[in-house]
C-alpha cells in the first residue's frame, strides 16, 4: 500500500528532524507515484539538511530536484538549479586549473567550463528541449559532450569494462534520437555500441524503430515499434510521436498517457505527460493515490522545512552556573538546558532526534 507506506514515512521524519535520510527516501516514493509538489518540498528538505551540515549535496539530488521542479511546472527554476551547480563547478575547475597552469590570462580562465555529470547534463537536455531552440540545443550539445568525455575515459581506463561502455554509447544515441538531435550520428553509435556488446533484438528494434522515426517515416517506424510497445515504454513513446506526426491524435493521446500513468517518475513519462497536456490544453488532474500522498505530506507543519535553515527554531539549549562568584577549588555546577522548540516530542537516545 504505497498510500500507508507514505504515511509511515511522514510519521517517521517527524519522529526524528534529525535523521537527514529520511526526506530523500520520501521525495523518492512521491516522484513514483506523480505526486510532484510534495516530493519537490522533500528533495528541497534532503538538501537543506545536508547544507546545513555542511556537505555538498550529490548532483544525482540535484537532478532529482530539478526533476520534480519540472514536474511540478517549474521549468525556470529547474534549469536556474542546474546552472548554479554549473557555475559553482565552472568556479572549482578554474581554480584548479590556474594553480596548475599559472600562465593563462583572465580571460582564458573565463571561457573555461567544467564538465558536469551525463545524469546532470540529461536532466538539463530534456527539459530544456521543451524551451527555445538555442536553449535545447546548448543543453542537447552540454549532454553529449558529458557523454563523449565519460566515453573516453571509460576507453582510456584499462580496467573499463567494454558493456559500460556499450552502456554509455546507447544512452547517448537514445537521447539523440528522443531529442531528434544528429539521428546519423545516433546511428553509428549504436553501430559502435553493437560491436562492442550485441545488442537483443528487442533494443535493436527499438533503435531502428527510432531511426526510421527521425528520418523521417513515421509509418514504417509504427511498423517496427508496435510489436515492443506493449512491455517497453520507450517504444511505446515512439509509437505517441510518430502517431502525433501522422495526425493520429487519439492514438497518440492514448499512448502517452499510458506512459505517464505507468512511469510517472522518470523523464519519460514527465515528457510525456507534457506532450499530451499540450495537446489537451491543460494540465491532468492527480491521481487519487498521488492526492492522498500530497494530501499526507501537506499535514507536515511549514516550519519543519526552515528547521534547517534556523536550528534553533526546533532545538535551543542554555548553560548556567548555580554560582556567579567562585571560590578557588570549589566545585563548579553547571546546568544545562535543553528545549524543543517544535510541537512533537523529542527522544533523548544515542538513536533519538536528541543525541
Amino acid at each position: 500500500d504505497p498510500v500507508a507506506s507514505i504515511e509511515l514515512l511522514v510519521s517517521l521524519l517527524l519522529s526524528d528532524l534529525a535523521d537527514t535520510s529520511t526526506p530523500a527516501v520520501l521525495a523518492n516514493m512521491l516522484m513514483q507515484h506523480g505526486a510532484y509538489e510534495a516530493a519537490r518540498r522533500m528533495y528541497s528538505l534532503a538538501i537543506d539538511d545536508l547544507v546545513a551540515d555542511k556537505q555538498t549535496p550529490p548532483n544525482d539530488l540535484l537532478a532529482d530536484l530539478a526533476v520534480s521542479m519540472w514536474a511540478s511546472g517549474d521549468t525556470e527554476s529547474a534549469l536556474a538549479l542546474i546552472q548554479v551547480r554549473q557555475h559553482e563547478l565552472d568556479e572549482l575547475y578554474r581554480s584548479m586549473t590556474e594553480e596548475s597552469q599559472p600562465g593563462l590570462s583572465p580571460l582564458e580562465l573565463a571561457r573555461l567550463e567544467a564538465p558536469i555529470t551525463p545524469t546532470l547534463a540529461t536532466v538539463r537536455a530534456v527539459i530544456s528541449s521543451g524551451s527555445d531552440p538555442d536553449m535545447a540545443a546548448d543543453g542537447m550539445a552540454s549532454a553529449r559532450e558529458s557523454y563523449l568525455n565519460a566515453i573516453h575515459i571509460l576507453k582510456s581506463n584499462d580496467i573499463g569494462d567494454e558493456k559500460d561502455q556499450a552502456s554509455a554509447i546507447l544512452e547517448l544515441a537514445w537521447l539523440q534520437l528522443w531529442l531528434g538531435s544528429n539521428t546519423d550520428e545516433a546511428e553509428a553509435h549504436v553501430e559502435n555500441a553493437q560491436a562492442i556488446t550485441p545488442l537483443s533484438e528487442e533494443a535493436r528494434a527499438r533503435f531502428d524503430g527510432w531511426l526510421l522515426l527521425r528520418q523521417g517515416f513515421p509509418g514504417d517506424a509504427l511498423t517496427v515499434l508496435e510489436p515492443l510497445a506493449d512491455m517497453d515504454p520507450a517504444a511505446r513513446l515512439g509509437l505517441a510521436v510518430a502517431y502525433q506526426e501522422q495526425g493520429q491524435l487519439q492514438e497518440a493521446a492514448r499512448s502517452y498517457l499510458s506512459i505517464t500513468r505507468e512511469t510517472p517518475g522518470t523523464l519519460l513519462g514527465i515528457w510525456s505527460s507534457i506532450r499530451l497536456q499540450d495537446m489537451l490544453g491543460t494540465r491532468l488532474p492527480p491521481t487519487e493515490e498521488s492526492a492522498a500522498m500530497t494530501a499526507l505530506v501537506n499535514a507536515i507543519p511549514k516550519a519543519v522545512d526552515r528547521y534547517p535553515l534556523d536550528p534553533r527554531l526546533a532545538l535551543s539549549f542554555s548553560i548556567k552556573t548555580s554560582e556567579r562568584d567562585m571560590q578557588p577549588y570549589e566545585p563548579v555546577t553547571v546546568e544545562i538546558e535543553i528545549a524543543n522548540n517544535t510541537p512533537f516530542p523529542m527522544a533523548m537516545s544515542p538513536e533519538g532526534p536528541i543525541r
